[in-house]
C-alpha cells in the first residue's frame, strides 16, 4: 500500500469517527480525534463575538474549581501558556 493510499484510508476512517462521536453528541471525543488526526479537514469560521477570533480551539480552558482550589499551581501553569488561559493558547507539545 503506497503512502497516499494509507493516508486516505486515515481520512476516511477518522472523518468516519467525527461523524459518529458527532451525532451521539460527544463532541469532546470528536474534537480530540480531529486533535490526534488532522482529519476531517475542518475551516474555522469567524462571527461576531467569536473568542477564538476565527480560530479552532487549540485547548481546553482551567475549570473555574481549578482556579478557585488550586490556584498557585493554576497560576504557574498558566504563565508557561503563550497567551494564557484561553482557547487559542498553544500548549508545550503543540508547535
Amino acid at each position: 500500500m503506497d503512502e497516499s493510499t494509507k493516508e486516505k484510508a486515515l481520512e476516511m476512517i477518522n472523518t468516519q469517527y467525527w461523524i459518529s462521536t458527532g451525532t451521539m453528541f460527544n463532541f469532546i471525543e470528536s474534537w480530540f480525534n480531529w486533535k490526534r488526526s488532522g482529519y476531517p479537514l475542518l475551516s474555522p469560521i469567524n462571527y461576531p463575538g467569536n473568542v477564538t477570533n476565527g480560530s479552532i480551539p487549540r485547548r481546553m480552558i482551567y475549570l473555574s474549581t481549578e482556579i478557585l482550589n488550586n490556584t498557585d499551581h493554576y497560576k504557574a501553569a498558566v504563565s508557561r501558556l503563550s497567551g494564557g488561559d484561553v482557547l487559542s493558547s498553544r500548549v508545550w507539545w503543540d508547535k
